[in-house]
């Protein structure tokens, strides 16, 4: 069963928030647009905390994998200094199953490109 995101984003954001902890949602914005910026800060397996700065660059190379790929199109913005992935959710028949994609494929390339991944 299909079922319409549009309408249900708090839920999405608590989430993403709940579940997926390597995330930190920064803002969430609510106009006619839903949108919302996070930031993928490593796995707990992860050596050490990345610092700022190669949280930074990880982001940048996640945002640019995620759109070579073409799995997602989200951009990036900065907040307080720090990049962040931006989101905004203007098709009114995405469902949950796209979120969850690309969540599991920020997770996958921040795995891949950080600290002791393979690439």
């Amino acid at each position: 069963m299909e079922t319409s995101f549009v309408g249900r984003e708090d839920r999405f954001v608590g989430t993403i928030y709940l579940t997926y902890v390597p995330f930190l949602v920064a803002a969430r914005f609510r106009a006619p647009l839903v949108r919302f910026c996070f930031r993928y800060l490593g796995e707990s397996s992860d050596s050490g905390q990345m610092r700022d700065a190669e949280l930074d660059a990880l982001n940048r190379e996640i945002l640019a994998r995620l759109q070579e790929e073409g799995i997602a199109v989200p951009s990036g913005t900065t907040i307080g200094g720090r990049y962040y992935l931006h989101l905004a959710i203007t098709n009114h028949r995405s469902r949950r199953e796209d979120f969850d994609l690309l969540v599991r494929e920020v997770r996958r390339l921040g795995c891949e490109l950080g600290p002791g991944g393979k690439t």
